[in-house]
């Protein structure tokens, strides 16, 4: 079977040839990867989507058994917009490959609108769900920030922002109501791919996950660095609800001054030329230091794998703070190592954890109960070891059997493509 994966953004190989800059995200997709090449029966192809104006054509290399297509569109492609170029260089590129299916890696981004009806009446094309950025810009994008009190130079930069997400959802729910198989992992996205076409053919394929977790050594409180959280969801923009947070840690730090939080990923308080610091940035600077929290948080910037394991290994617990979540890699990695967790009840978490045998839930708006579910884990370690216990049994029955979904799947999607026709 001949299967061609589209994704948007440089894979692991590709910015190493490029000479680029490694990704941290979309580890799942590597995994995947990694997973297919020891199948015999799967002969894979990925085109990248890139923005690279150093590429001037289509470019193609071989690596480990995978035939890598680059293909470099100019940003606003990216952003949901339309190119002549893209298009042919994309259909072209999928009339050469001529695959057995076509998988798709997100419905957050426009490129398949742009594959043409007779390719689609030919080759059945899959798409799995991510993030649902749809949903996220009419209902979970600002995560309850209090617009009236911020600066222009918060708001506004913050606005614009948003206009891509909603830019980026029109052309998710086209793809949701033109094409008709998907993947998914969880009540929520369900839910939403649905509601929008009752028509689609809805396949889970449960994630794969880096090894380094899956095979790491449990979580142990003796070897933790005590009042210590690990917020790894980053703060970069208002839907991870590192806001809210802030709000929380101001009434721990009451009980715990000496508390510690490490947050993953882009620091979300960069400068630019002329304006400085704006936006979400600017805003999380000014309210950690009206709170008094500058000593208490460290923003790490992009972790590694083996930095991540590090962090969940040795931190007090894990906060998942967001407005909105399909499935948190993040909370599925603390969980594998067995970090003990408090998180929003938001979007699909609960199709993982469970409210205290796993995990403490709260509601997202509600600091108080975030900062008193941190407290109950600084100070009980017995719930804190049988969180860590029950969550790696847990996460671990669920994923069992995960690395046969995706070619389950595929062949699924084959086979009812024969029978039925789109």
């Amino acid at each position: 079977m001949r299967v061609l994966w589209i994704v948007q953004g440089a894979m692991k190989e590709v910015a190493k040839k490029l000479g680029e800059r490694q990704p941290v995200s979309g580890t799942w997709i590597e995994s995947s990867k990694d997973l297919i090449l020891n199948n015999e029966e799967i002969e894979l192809h990925i085109l990248n989507i890139i923005s690279n104006k150093k590429l001037k054509s289509i470019q193609e290399f071989l690596c480990d058994g995978v035939k890598y297509h680059l293909l470099s569109v100019k940003k606003k492609v990216l952003l949901g917009g339309k190119e002549r170029k893209f298009e042919k260089d994309i259909n072209d590129t999928i009339k050469k490959i001529n695959p057995d299916i076509i998988h798709v890696h997100g419905t957050e981004f426009s490129i398949s609108l742009a594959i043409k009806q007779n390719i689609e009446k030919n080759i059945p094309i899959c798409h799995s769900i991510q993030g649902l950025v749809s949903c996220i810009a009419e209902k979970y994008f600002y995560a309850d920030l209090p617009l009236n009190n911020m600066l222009l130079m918060e708001r506004i930069p913050l606005g614009i922002q948003r206009k891509s997400y909603q830019r980026r959802g029109v052309s998710e729910r086209k793809i949701i109501q033109r094409y008709k198989y998907f993947f998914g992992r969880t009540d929520w996205d369900y839910s939403h791919v649905t509601a929008l076409n009752p028509k689609i053919k809805y396949i889970k394929v449960r994630e794969l996950f880096r090894e380094d977790f899956v095979n790491s050594e449990s979580w142990n409180i003796k070897q933790i660095n005590r009042l210590t959280i690990f917020y790894a969801g980053g703060a970069r923009v208002p839907l991870k609800g590192f806001h809210k947070f802030l709000d929380a840690l101001e009434l721990i730090k009451k009980t715990f001054p000496n508390v510690v939080v490490y947050v993953a990923g882009i620091k979300p308080n960069k400068k630019i030329p002329i304006f400085g610091k704006i936006g979400y940035g600017k805003y999380l600077d000014r309210i950690i230091k009206n709170k008094g929290l500058s000593k208490n948080i460290v923003f790490t910037g992009p972790l590694s794998s083996k930095d991540m394991l590090n962090m969940f290994q040795h931190a007090h617990c894990y906060v998942l703070g967001s407005s909105i979540e399909n499935s948190s890699n993040s909370l599925v990695e603390a969980m594998l190592v067995g970090t003990p967790s408090i998180v929003a009840l938001v979007g699909g978490v609960e199709n993982f954890a469970v409210h205290e045998e796993t995990s403490y839930f709260y509601r997202f708006e509600e600091a108080e109960m975030l900062a008193h579910y941190v407290e109950q884990i600084f100070t009980n370690d017995e719930i804190a070891e049988k969180f860590s216990i029950n969550s790696r049994k847990q996460i671990r029955s669920i994923l069992d059997g995960n690395h046969e979904d995706l070619v389950k799947a595929y062949k699924y999607v084959v086979d009812d493509f024969k029978r039925e026709g789109v």
